[in-house]
C-alpha cells in the first residue's frame, strides 16, 4: 500500500487517492485497505511523539499550567509543554533558549590557572577586563585565534586580518558578518574599505547615516533595520519588528504591506517618495541578512574575554583549553601543536606530577591525566589520592600497592607505562616495563588481602 502512494513530499492521503488509481482502486475494493485508510486519515497530522527542546524554557508570570497543558516525558521528570514551540509564542508566553557553552567553562577553569600560578591575581574578573586592550587587539590583528571562541575557523582568520580590529565594536559587528550572506553580499569588503579609508561611507539620508555611521554604512544589525523604520518612516517599535521579521522571512506580502506604509510616514516627515523607496529598498536588501546585534554582542565578549586571556596568560589560557578537549583527539592534537608553535611546552604525562587536568608548571603544560586513553575518572581519583595520602610513589610495585586495584587495573596501568607517565630510572625502559606489570599487581593484590 506504501508503494502506491505518490512519492511527493508532505502528501496528504486524500490527495494521493486522487492522483493514484492504483491506490484508488484498492480502497474501493479490498475492505481491509479501506478500513486502513479511513482509520489513518483520522490520526493524519497527530503528533507522533514528544519531544523536548534541548534549550527551549517557556516563561509565564502565573503556573503555566493555568495556560497551556503540561507533561512529562516516560522515565524523566521534567515538566514541558505539550505544545510546540511556535504555538506557545502565538497565544502570548515567552519562550527563550538558555544555551550552554563549552567556552564559558573554559574561561572559568583559565581563571582559576592564573589565580594558583599567579597569586597576586586573586581578584581577575573578566567583566572588569578593558575593551580596547592593545595586548588583544594585536593578538586578533596577527590572527593568533586557535582557540578563541568564534574566531578560529579559516574564513574568520582572513576576515579578521582584513578588519585591524581596534576595539569591541569591531569584534561585535565581525561576529555578525561572519555568514555565507554578508560575505557574498559584499557587505563585508564596504565595511572593511569605509573603516581604512579606502572607500566613502555610503550615504542615503541623514538619519540613515546617523544611525550607520557605527558599522560604516553598512546595515549589519536588525536593530538598525528596526532603528530606520523608526526615525525615517515613524513606525513603532511593534511595526519596526514586524517589518525586521518579515524581511528576514521574505514574507513578499508583508514587506508590501510595510513598503506604503513606510512610503507614507516617511513623507509626513519631509521625506520625499522617491528617497523613501530608495531607503526602502536599502533596508530591504540588507535585512534578510541582519544579525540580532544583542545576540552578536554577548557572543562578542565571550569571544573578547577569551582572546584577553590568551593574549595576556597564554600558558594557563591553553592548559585549560586543552582540559575542555581532552576528550577529542583531533583537537587535542591540534591544540597541544599550537602550544609547540607558540613556545609552550606540553609535558607527557607523570604519575607523581600530573592531575585528571592539564596543569600550568612554571611557564609549562603538564599533560593531564584524564585525557590518557583507556584510564577513567575513577582510575586516576584512586591515584591522585593515593599521592596525596603517602606522597610520590617510588616505584612500579609502590604504585600497584598502593592504589585500588578494582580501578586501576592491568590496562591502566599498561597504558601510563605507554605514555611514559610510569618511568623509574631504577627500573628498565617503558617497553620492558610491561612485562612485570602483571606480577606487580598480583604481588601487591595477595599483600592488600
Amino acid at each position: 500500500i506504501c508503494k502506491m502512494i505518490p512519492e511527493t513530499l508532505n502528501i496528504k492521503l486524500k490527495e494521493a487517492l486522487e492522483e493514484s488509481a492504483e491506490l484508488s482502486e484498492a480502497y474501493q475494493n479490498d475492505a481491509q485497505v479501506s478500513e486502513m485508510l479511513d482509520l489513518a486519515m483520522k490520526i493524519e497530522g497527530l503528533a507522533r511523539s514528544a519531544g523536548t527542546h534541548a534549550a527551549g524554557v517557556v516563561v509565564a508570570d502565573e503556573p503555566i499550567s493555568k495556560y497551556i497543558p503540561l507533561q512529562t516525558i516516560t522515565g524523566k521528570t521534567d515538566i514541558i509543554t505539550q505544545w510546540d514551540g511556535p504555538t506557545v509564542e502565538e497565544v502570548g508566553l515567552l519562550k527563550m533558549d538558555f544555551l550552554g557553552l563549552r567556552n564559558l567553562t573554559i574561561l572559568d577553569k583559565a581563571i582559576q590557572n592564573v589565580k594558583n600560578h599567579h597569586p597576586h591575581q586573586q581578584e581577575i574578573d573578566p567583566l572588569k577586563f578593558p575593551l580596547d586592550d592593545p595586548e588583544t587587539c594585536e593578538l586578533l590583528q596577527r590572527g593568533e585565534t586557535n582557540g578563541i571562541f568564534q574566531l578560529e575557523t579559516g574564513g574568520m582568520l582572513d576576515l579578521l586580518q582584513k578588519m585591524k580590529h581596534e576595539n569591541f565594536h569591531d569584534i561585535i559587528a565581525t561576529t555578525a558578518m561572519k555568514r555565507p550572506g554578508p560575505l557574498e553580499g559584499g557587505m563585508v569588503m564596504t565595511y572593511v574599505e569605509v573603516k581604512h579609508g579606502r572607500m566613502a561611507t555610503p550615504k542615503v539620508h541623514p538619519f540613515v547615516y546617523e544611525i550607520l555611521e557605527e558599522t560604516y554604512g553598512v546595515i549589519v544589525y536588525q536593530e538598525q533595520v528596526m532603528e530606520i523604520a523608526t526615525r525615517v518612516a515613524g513606525f513603532s517599535m511593534g511595526e519596526s519588528d514586524t517589518l525586521r521579521r518579515a524581511m528576514g522571512k521574505k514574507d513578499m506580502a508583508e514587506m508590501n504591506r510595510n513598503r506604503d506604509a513606510f512610503v507614507s510616514g516617511a513623507k509626513e516627515r519631509g521625506i520625499g517618495k522617491e528617497k523613501a523607496k530608495e531607503i526602502y529598498h536599502l533596508i530591504k536588501q540588507f535585512a534578510e541578512y541582519g544579525f540580532n546585534k544583542s545576540h552578536s554582542a554577548a557572543y562578542a565578549m565571550v569571544a573578547y574575554q577569551t582572546a584577553y586571556l590568551k593574549a595576556h596568560y597564554p600558558t594557563e589560557y591553553m592548559a585549560a583549553l586543552l582540559t575542555s578537549e581532552k576528550d577529542r583527539t583531533d583537537k587535542l592534537i591540534r591544540y597541544i601543536h599550537h602550544c609547540q608553535e607558540s613556545n609552550i611546552p606540553v609535558d607527557p604525562p607523570d604519575i607523581n606530577e600530573s592531575d585528571r587536568d592539564f596543569k600550568v608548571c612554571s611557564h609549562r603544560i603538564r599533560f593531564g591525566m584524564g585525557a590518557v586513553k583507556n584510564i577513567g575518572d575513577a582510575a586516576v581519583e584512586s591515584i591522585l589520592a593515593a599521592r596525596q595520602e603517602e606522597g610520590p610513589f617510588r616505584t612500579l610495585y609502590d604504585l600497584c600497592s598502593r592504589v585500588d586495584q578494582k580501578n586501576v587495573h592491568r590496562r591502566v596501568i599498561e597504558s601510563q607505562i605507554k605514555t611514559g607517565a610510569i618511568y623509574y630510572h631504577s627500573e628498565r625502559q617503558r617497553s620492558a616495563m610491561l612485562h612485570p606489570t602483571r606480577d606487580s599487581l598480583e604481588r601487591a593484590r595477595r599483600v592488600q588481602a
